[in-house]
């Protein structure tokens, strides 16, 4: 070791002298980005799966609340409403707040009168082919006029921050026997 003139001792050497290296401000820059750079990521990812679940929930309540709609008319009602759409076989649901995909309205509702269908047809595990009319037979193409049982099938289909997506669910309407 060497002394300045002030007795002082004085370190010599580059492993010695005072303040950061460039090497050690490039480690410290590099180890602050990658930290940045995960944790906006993890921000972006967050948004993103906040933004989808809010698409869903839309989608559900606007298809839930038709369906609700749709229940409170009771099966003939339904059909009667059916009897309306001049040719149409299913409901479009407005579903405001969510781009709709190409492909058609977002929100649909299709009462399903063809005992005929499958449920790999339909998508939903429904124990399609079923007796749709009471007659002991799932053979008939259009039960319209003399269902009692009626499933409304409900989708939605957007497109959206996760791409296109489509939720699918059911309900069933029954007509009440008559003794």
């Amino acid at each position: 070791m060497l002394t300045n003139q002030a007795g002082q001792e004085r370190r010599t050497g580059p492993c010695h002298e005072f303040g950061m290296s460039l090497v050690e401000i490039m480690v410290a820059m590099g180890t602050f980005a990658t930290v940045l750079v995960m944790i906006t990521g993890t921000l972006i990812t967050s948004e993103q799966v906040r933004r989808f679940s809010e698409e869903k929930s839309l989608a559900h309540k606007a298809l839930d609340n038709e369906l609700a709609r749709l229940q409170s008319l009771g099966l003939q009602g339904v059909l009667d409403e059916i009897a309306t759409l001049g040719g149409a076989t299913e409901f479009t649901v407005p579903i405001p707040g969510i781009d709709r995909a190409a492909t058609g309205p977002s929100g649909r509702i299709a009462p399903l009168t063809d005992e005929t269908l499958t449920d790999t047809d339909i998508g939903l595990p429904l124990g399609m082919p079923r007796d749709l009319d009471g007659d002991g037979l799932s053979t008939n193409f259009d039960t319209s006029a003399t269902a009692t049982l009626l499933p409304l099938l409900a989708w939605a289909t957007w497109t959206g921050v996760a791409g296109t997506q489509t939720i699918r669910t059911v309900v069933v309407l029954h007509r009440p026997k008559v003794n």
